[in-house]
């Protein structure tokens, strides 16, 4: 990870990441996998203690319920421990993005922008959440460095995925 971020990213001009910042990233890793892993690592014990020849069902029932909770939790709890998340301001970009999203049958709870650029000059989106709870989040560097159409453009290939279903598959 180091190698990646403090070699190749930035002999290609991408990385942003300070040190202090990389390493704040890894501490907060580790203890969310400390809060979150560990419960989740007893819960397994748990069950293959005490459930048999079904445990790997029970486990495995358990384990998926835990990860679609996480999805929930992670844009609302998780994320925000990383980066900064903005309700993107009135105006033509916002209003471009909802228009698609209406024209395409793609319910959200709101447009968003990320402080990507405090870690790479890269730029991207994505959503997060499932039906009426569903965001939108731009990176702030796809924001300064694309026109609106171009930013519509991203955000059609991510709910395309959607559409077709990777996210399922």
């Amino acid at each position: 990870s180091m190698y990646k971020t403090f070699i190749i990213e930035e002999k290609y001009g991408f990385n942003k990441t300070t040190p202090k910042t990389f390493i704040l990233d890894i501490l907060k890793g580790y203890l969310l996998t400390i809060v979150i892993g560990s419960p989740v690592f007893i819960f397994i014990i748990w069950i293959f203690r005490n459930f048999g020849d079904k445990a790997w069902l029970y486990c495995w029932t358990g384990i998926s319920a835990i990860q679609i909770l996480l999805m929930f939790i992670a844009p609302a709890v998780i994320m925000p421990l990383f980066n900064k998340f903005t309700p993107i301001q009135e105006g033509e970009l916002k209003n471009s993005i909802e228009g698609y999203a209406k024209k395409e049958k793609f319910q959200l709870n709101g447009v968003f922008t990320m402080d990507g650029s405090r870690r790479s000059t890269k730029s991207n989106a994505f959503f997060t959440g499932f039906g009426k709870y569903r965001k939108i989040v731009l990176f702030d560097t796809l924001i300064k460095s694309h026109a609106t159409d171009e930013i519509v453009a991203v955000l059609a290939h991510e709910i395309g995925h959607y559409k077709k279903r990777h996210i399922l598959k």
